[in-house]
């Protein structure tokens, strides 16, 4: 293990540990982003200004803001 505790690592060795912790994250982690976030909160900002039309919009009513 004294590979772990090096001052720089191979940038192939690094890619690969990066590459195989990306695929363990796909598999153990759904949905993996952001960009739900950033619907939701458009949806609840407009939802302030224009509630029939945040209500109508089947793209909002998939991903806008989550009901409790």
């Amino acid at each position: 293990m004294n590979w772990l505790k090096k001052k720089e690592w191979s940038p192939y060795a690094a890619g690969g540990l990066v590459g195989l912790l990306n695929w363990f994250a796909i598999l153990t982690v759904d949905p993996l982003g952001v960009s739900t976030t950033f619907a939701r909160t458009a949806a609840m900002i407009e939802k302030i200004f224009a509630p029939n039309h945040v209500a109508n919009l089947p793209y909002f009513v998939k991903y806008g803001p989550r009901r409790k």
